[in-house]
């Protein structure tokens, strides 16, 4: 392995040619999410840091349980529910993070190989480098944690969209009760801003990691839809969840 990580439970998984089926879904996935913190963990009014975090787990939850009652769907619930899985492993690296390191990227390229390259490499990528690396990173193990679930490994276009319009709205629901005000309002761009509100009931409010983790493992289990994916010959791990009931 050249890339390889340990999880909670144990496994080593090899980022570059990803195996999941060992992984508990319960240590290695729900309870990593549970403690990782959307924005790097900036909140307003959190300065002490007395609050529970906003975690990816509980981003998932809300986004979810909005797609289920707006569109019937539990295929689609359970796609945004994964949608954030990949970050169980690899973390969250944000979009800022990844434009800053992407225009350290070029600077490299052109000081190297000059401006015409560089140009000529994104024109035959289609995009900048790094967000085609991240995006093929993330799209490799979710292909994977589709598979456990039971989703296509590669979702539809139209549950794609589903899932990528609730991601903004549920950023910009978040940004405004999570973040709070910013002091230059117009980096935040107009997609975010004219998103379409997303229908909760009450404020958000920050869940213990203990909560956010089992809220997120028992939609996996109610909404999972049973696969064939087998175990290994290998695999020895006795606390791998397989999931429960099937999905309509």
């Amino acid at each position: 392995m050249t890339a390889w990580m340990q999880t909670s439970t144990g496994c080593a998984v090899d980022l570059t040619k990803p195996s999941l089926v060992r992984l508990d879904v319960a240590a290695d996935i729900a309870g990593p999410l549970s403690r990782l913190a959307r924005f790097n963990g900036h909140m307003a009014d959190n300065t002490a840091g007395c609050r529970p975090i906003w975690s990816v787990a509980q981003h998932c939850v809300v986004g979810a349980d909005a797609v289920l009652v707006e569109t019937r769907s539990v295929a689609s619930a359970l796609a945004f529910l994964t949608h954030d899985a990949h970050e169980a492993l690899i973390g969250d690296i944000t979009t800022p993070a990844a434009q800053a390191i992407e225009a350290h990227v070029g600077w490299a390229l052109r000081h190297v190989f000059g401006i015409e390259a560089t140009h000529t490499v994104r024109a035959a990528l289609g995009t900048d480098l790094v967000a085609a690396a991240l995006g093929g990173l993330k799209a490799q193990i979710d292909r994977h944690i589709h598979r456990l679930a039971g989703l296509p490994e590669v979702l539809p276009e139209a549950m794609r969209r589903i899932v990528k319009e609730m991601d903004l709205r549920m950023l910009d629901l978040e940004r405004r009760q999570i973040l709070g005000d910013c002091d230059d309002p117009t980096i935040w761009p107009p997609s975010v801003i004219a998103a379409r509100p997303v229908r909760i009931r009450g404020a958000l409010t920050p869940w213990p990691a203990k909560r956010a983790a089992a809220e997120w493992l028992r939609r996996w289990d109610a909404w999972r839809i049973r696969t064939a994916v087998a175990p290994t010959p290998n695999d020895s791990n006795p606390r791998r969840r397989n999931g429960a009931a099937v999905a309509a």
